[in-house]
């Protein structure tokens, strides 16, 4: 199963071997498996993987100031904005947004903790709270 990236908002989304499939079809299936949930959980995961992934692939750089760790932190968020097709659109044109990734769709204790690992402030934008808080 594959999630299309740089969809628009009627878009539908989801593909098996290549072939258009439903949310309301993913949704049944779950259900018959006794898994509870929807098919966009599946948008925080791979935001969430995204964020991981990416981090893994250029880490920060331990030396940076708080503004150039946020900047290079809302770069990732801008770009896993892009890839699940949240844009602003401001006098006509549409650009990503880091804030719909940042708030809704990569984990909270994932980005909070990042922050925390390399010895950061947490951000106000960056301080969702989770089920459990990190302690």
């Amino acid at each position: 199963m594959t999630l299309k990236s740089k969809v628009k908002p009627n878009d539908i989304i989801w593909q098996i071997n290549g072939e258009v499939i439903s949310g309301g079809e993913i949704r049944r299936y779950l259900k018959s498996t006794g898994f509870e949930s929807s098919p966009h959980k599946f948008r925080h995961l791979r935001a969430t993987m995204m964020f991981i992934n990416a981090l893994k692939e250029k880490p920060p750089n331990k030396k940076w100031t708080q503004l150039q760790f946020e900047t290079y932190i809302k770069s990732i968020l801008t770009e896993i904005g892009n890839q699940l097709g949240h844009v602003r659109t401001i006098d006509g044109v549409a650009t990503p947004t880091w804030a719909t990734a940042a708030k809704s769709y990569v984990d909270p204790y994932t980005l909070k903790n990042t922050f925390k690992l390399y010895d950061m402030r947490i951000p106000v934008w960056a301080d969702a709270k989770e089920k459990e808080d990190v302690e």
